[in-house]
């Protein structure tokens, strides 16, 4: 495969979980590092295979999938953390508007990445366009096909995104938890926080938790 084969390959691979879920999770990106030839490997090699994958095990001691764990048990009260992502168990689904993760914390670029994914990965206003244009109708097709009863999306630097993402522009809202939640009672859609202990307190989560209740 050429270099923006491979960068299709991840552009159309949609996330993690059961798309029949009555809960869609969207955040900005994905986690880790692939940048280091074995681990790209890996993950190409999943992504080709899927379009989706289910997990194990949830092994990685992530802020966003315990938070993830927590809201979850509000409609599975049982789940325990390290079956939520199995096929048998999981009762939820999570997408991520951009499908590489940042090599280091602090990277606008991806130069580490260029070797597998060419120049279009270089310009950070290039890779935005191409994920625009091609992966964000790819998961709106899906998100319309399978019709969640609630979808959250966290990370408060990205709504515009996920209002884009998801055709939001012109819908009403509620301001809930002062101001920091937005609820599209139409379309079934929560904007969060990212989810991170330090930014998302216990009254918004109370919120979440009630919103989740109210719609699944």
């Amino acid at each position: 495969m050429n270099k923006r084969e491979n960068l299709n390959v991840f552009i159309q691979f949609l996330g993690y979980g059961n798309l029949a879920s009555k809960i869609w999770f969207i955040g900005i990106e994905e986690g880790g590092n692939i940048s280091d030839e074995k681990t790209f490997t890996e993950e190409l090699n999943k992504r080709k295979e899927n379009r989706f994958l289910y997990l194990e095990e949830s092994k990685e001691k992530t802020q966003v999938w315990d938070i993830i764990a927590t809201l979850i048990k509000e409609v599975m009260p049982s789940i325990s953390r390290t079956d939520m992502f199995r096929e048998e168990t999981s009762s939820f689904f999570l997408s991520n508007l951009f499908p590489l993760p940042r090599p280091t914390t602090l990277s606008q670029k991806f130069s580490e990445y260029k070797p597998y994914f060419g120049e279009d990965i270089v310009d950070p206003n290039k890779y935005q366009s191409i994920v625009r244009s091609e992966r964000y109708p790819i998961i709106y097709r899906n998100w319309i096909k399978y019709s969640p009863k609630l979808t959250i999306c966290f990370g408060s630097g990205y709504h515009n995104e996920f209002e884009n993402l998801l055709k939001l522009g012109h819908s009403k809202f509620d301001s809930l938890s002062d101001g920091n939640l937005f609820y599209f009672s139409d379309e079934k859609v929560l904007l969060t926080p990212f989810f991170n202990y330090r930014i998302l307190k216990d009254q918004m989560i109370r919120e979440i938790k009630k919103v989740i209740k109210e719609c699944v």
